[in-house]
């Protein structure tokens, strides 16, 4: 290993020491990850060296060779970057977990892509947060208006405005 490699190793293992997880469901994960056919052919990939050409990966590990350069094997865990690659069976679970709260598309996609990772990951969370009863009642039902330009006054104090809004059933 040359000395730059240590490094990266380093401060990969900073980063898998700085994620909030607990001893259990990180066992968990492992057993999850164990039991996964197609992230042991990945972690063999990963640690045998990705195949020349993308023709001579297998099937099933197709979809992770555009990241082959991010993925990284801490403690029998797969990682993209900092994000944990989470098994299959795994992936309901993580979803209900980052939906809990109802924040939202935006708020959960934020919230998930600092520390999960897995193919459509993405879309998967926007399909729940969209088919959420909760999430569709509770969304914003008043639609932010349109900005309208003005001119812009030549001297100070020759154009005054005002903002209104309303708060409840009192217009202020």
């Amino acid at each position: 290993m040359v000395i730059s490699e240590i490094n990266i190793t380093k401060r990969k293992w900073k980063e898998f020491q700085e994620l909030n997880i607990t001893k259990r469901k990180w066992k968990e994960f492992q057993e999850h990850t164990k039991a996964d056919n197609e992230l042991q052919l990945l972690k063999k990939t990963i640690v045998d060296g990705w195949p020349k050409s993308k023709n001579q990966v297998h099937n099933s590990i197709k979809k992770y060779n555009q990241y082959k350069q991010n993925l990284t094997i801490i403690d029998d865990l797969i990682f993209k970057d900092k994000a944990l690659l989470v098994p299959k069976t795994l992936q309901k679970e993580m979803i209900d977990k980052i939906h809990y709260c109802h924040m939202g598309i935006n708020k959960c996609l934020s919230l998930a892509k600092e520390s999960l990772f897995w193919i459509n990951m993405s879309n998967d969370i926007k399909q729940k947060v969209l088919n959420c009863e909760i999430c569709a009642k509770y969304s914003n039902s008043q639609q932010p208006e349109p900005l309208k330009s003005h001119e812009i006054p030549t001297l100070p104090w020759n154009k005054l405005g005002c903002d209104l809004f309303q708060l409840g059933n009192v217009r202020l």
